[in-house]
């Protein structure tokens, strides 16, 4: 697996970690940002799912590590549903969450560059 669509990754799941510590401590107007935030959660988890799927196929170890951020994305996006509905513990579980996906998606990319050679 080519490191370059994970780095795409890390970088868009920054920029969202980045866009909800920002709507969180109310540095921006949510109303404005939040739009953007959900199309980059969808795009991250579109872009994910190719590599999931690419992975799978071609019989890789990553696979599983990825098929575990896609989920943990899923998820992350199910509490940002919840947050939408007003319910105040959503928030604090997304944005906990959210520092596990990069995580995820850095160890993951260290994998891949190591596997690469």
């Amino acid at each position: 697996m080519r490191p370059a669509a994970l780095l795409l990754v890390l970088l868009l799941s920054l920029w969202q970690l980045a866009q909800g510590l920002a709507m969180r401590f109310e540095m921006v107007e949510p109303e404005m940002v939040r739009p953007i935030h959900i199309g980059v959660g969808v795009l991250t988890a579109l872009i994910l799912l190719g590599l999931v799927r690419s992975a799978r196929r071609q019989g890789e170890r990553i696979g599983s590590d990825l098929t575990f951020i896609f989920l943990l994305i899923v998820f992350q996006g199910l509490a940002g549903l919840f947050i939408l509905a007003e319910i105040t513990l959503a928030a604090v579980i997304h944005l906990v969450l959210s520092f596990f996906v990069v995580g995820a998606v850095a160890g993951a990319l260290v994998l891949a560059a190591s596997e690469q050679g």
